[in-house]
């Protein structure tokens, strides 16, 4: 680790702050089981983010916010279960939803697989 601040279990870290395991990262703020990736924050089991915030359960995202068990989507913020997207907001399962809509199905969806210990 170089230049590292209150990472618990972290390798192969540069400027890095308050992450718990982590390896092979830059710029990581505020993360938590994350592998290769860079100038993140607040990302939780991500493989290879880079410039994202709040993404949780993904891989290779770039430019994203808010995304959940997505994979492969730049540019893209508030998106769950989605793959291969591009400059999209408002999507699950790669459909396109009004700000409301989404707003509205998110919880369900999370609400249900919490009832089946998948959240």
């Amino acid at each position: 680790m170089i230049a590292c601040n209150d990472c618990y279990h972290c390798y192969m870290m540069k400027s890095c702050e308050g992450s718990r395991y982590g390896w092979d990262n830059v710029n990581y703020t505020n993360n938590m089981d994350n592998y290769s990736g860079g100038d993140s924050e607040y990302c939780y089991e991500t493989t290879a983010a880079k410039r994202s915030f709040k993404n949780i359960f993904t891989f290779r995202t770039k430019l994203s916010q808010n995304l959940f068990y997505s994979m492969f989507c730049f540019s893209c913020q508030d998106c769950f279960g989605c793959i291969g997207l591009r400059d999209k907001q408002y999507c699950i399962l790669n459909k396109q939803y009004t700000q409301a809509e989404y707003k509205q199905l998110v919880p369900k969806l999370i609400k249900t697989m919490e009832a089946h210990q998948e959240w």
